[in-house]
């Protein structure tokens, strides 16, 4: 029986909270060049519609394989149902999302992460609003809203900052292979994290995120390093690491976002950022670098 429209429309617009707040962090992801959200919406729409094309999928496939869509107790038949059947299907819609809309008009890596983060966002959207219709329980959105939400956008991640580098990252690390990596990925800890869930290990699928969510952080830093449009300086810098902004390497506080830099931190070229000495030029690309406490630069 199908659900009263001010139902679908009220789970709808609660379901929208989770997402709304991820996607105005991610929208940030480049300061000082924020996406704009007729593009945002656009992935968010399509990643959404995503979860047709995976409902259609999963039939069919259940009709054509039914004892591999429908696993059997053994823990191993279910972590391949959950890595292939729910992960892989699931991961594979989301990039399709991005890849066919906003891909080619990627500038940056990080923009690969900003758009798989926002697929992932409409397509948990989505599903949120079919678990308020079918349970008829608003409050399933706060477990959602911690685990599965959030879980969505960092799953998401490998195939995301993968896209971003093959399409606009250095000419060495574009490799199409590395987005059939960064699928795989995507798929095994989705897997792994229903599959935890699944076995009533809870603790373990809060871990699995909090370790997605350094390698995540980790993604956006690398990204904004690699991104051809950052502003290259002459001499020998290090990366404030609140805001990835590059500042001199003798500098005590970040000039960008004005926080207090930790001492000891690492100094590397601007050029090629491979870590250089105390003085002189690059030893590995060459570059010419101004000292710290010379002008110019």
């Amino acid at each position: 029986m199908t659900a009263p429209w001010p139902s679908t429309l009220a789970a709808v617009l609660m379901s929208l909270g989770p997402g709304l707040v991820w996607l105005d962090y991610l929208r940030r992801l480049n300061p000082g060049r924020p996406e704009s959200w007729a593009r945002v919406g656009l992935v968010f729409g399509l990643g959404a519609l995503s979860t047709q094309a995976v409902l259609f999928t999963t039939d069919a496939a259940g009709q054509l394989f039914p004892s591999a869509t429908h696993p059997g107790p053994s823990p191993l038949d279910l972590l391949f149902y959950f890595v292939v059947w729910v992960g892989l299907v699931e991961e594979t819609f989301k990039l399709l999302a991005v890849r066919l809309s906003v891909y080619r008009r990627f500038q940056e890596p990080s923009q690969g992460l900003m758009f798989a983060g926002v697929a992932a966002l409409g397509f948990a959207t989505a599903e949120n609003a079919v678990y308020i219709l079918r349970l008829e329980e608003p409050s399933v959105l706060l477990q959602r809203w911690i685990l599965s939400t959030f879980g969505h956008v960092l799953m998401a991640m490998f195939w995301g900052y993968a896209l971003g580098v093959t399409r606009t990252g250095p000419l060495e690390e574009r490799r199409p292979a590395l987005v059939l990596r960064g699928l795989a990925l995507s798929a095994a800890v989705h897997g792994l994290f229903n599959w935890f869930l699944m076995q009533g290990w809870s603790l373990a699928a809060v871990l699995l995120l909090a370790i997605l969510w350094r390698l995540f952080l980790a993604r956006t830093r690398q990204a904004a390093r690699l991104s051809p449009l950052r502003r290259i300086p002459r001499r020998a810098v290090r990366e404030c690491p609140a805001c990835r902004a590059l500042v001199r390497r003798d500098a005590t506080w970040c000039t960008a976002c004005g926080k207090s830099l930790p001492q000891g931190m690492e100094a590397f070229c601007p050029a090629c950022l491979r870590a250089v000495g105390v003085r002189g030029d690059c030893p590995h690309c060459g570059a010419g670098l101004v000292r710290g406490g010379d002008p110019g630069g």
